[in-house]
């Protein structure tokens, strides 16, 4: 489970990994931790005695999550793949859902001053 700075409310999420804790996917957005517990309860039945708690700095959390990323980073707002709906790459370069919609809203301005 993590918690994601980025948005304008706290968001858990559940990560879910294999044996070797490399990442699956990614599950829901909760707006608690109870909720994100109830919710792997409910499908991996008997997992929450199994969790661990980390305990891991917010600082040290963030940093290695920017590590991880850092390769996969929008070419233009610099958002990494988590703080984004999603990211599409082409030739090297990233573009974020957030950057897409602000484009699009920018050429529908263009076309319409043109007119």
């Amino acid at each position: 489970m993590c918690r994601y700075p980025a948005y304008t409310t706290q968001v858990i999420r559940l990560l879910y990994c294999d044996q070797e804790w490399d990442l699956l996917g990614l599950g829901g957005r909760y707006q608690s931790v109870e909720q994100a517990k109830a919710r792997a309860e409910r499908t991996y039945h008997g997992v929450s005695s199994r969790w661990i708690d980390a305990k891991i700095a917010e600082e040290e959390a963030l940093k290695f999550r920017d590590e991880v990323w850092s390769d996969n980073r929008c070419s233009f707002c610099e958002k990494i793949p988590p703080d984004s709906d999603f990211m599409i790459e082409r030739k090297g370069a990233r573009i974020c859902g957030s950057c897409m919609e602000e484009f699009q809203k920018m050429l529908e301005e263009e076309r319409a001053s043109k007119q």
